[in-house]
């Protein structure tokens, strides 16, 4: 059985950009202040200051994370 904290160390980065592609999501009927205002795209936020906590508490919250999470053994 895996541990919460070994599937966190195994996938934060890809967690981590999964979570900020979906909260940094423009539709195309949005606007905002950049060339590709108009079109369906994402705004990359490469500062996110995100730790162990953070990610612990998004697999948790998060259907298809703990899904995920669980299909790898996960003991939640």
């Amino acid at each position: 059985m895996k541990t919460l904290e070994r599937f966190i160390e195994e996938h934060k980065l890809e967690i981590i950009s999964g979570v900020n592609a979906y909260l940094n999501h423009v539709p195309a009927t949005a606007s905002c202040n950049c060339p590709r205002s108009g079109t369906e795209h994402t705004h990359a936020d490469d500062n996110m200051d995100v730790d162990d906590e953070d990610v612990k508490q998004w697999i948790l919250n998060d259907e298809s994370l703990y899904n995920w999470a669980r299909g790898e053994g996960v003991d939640i």
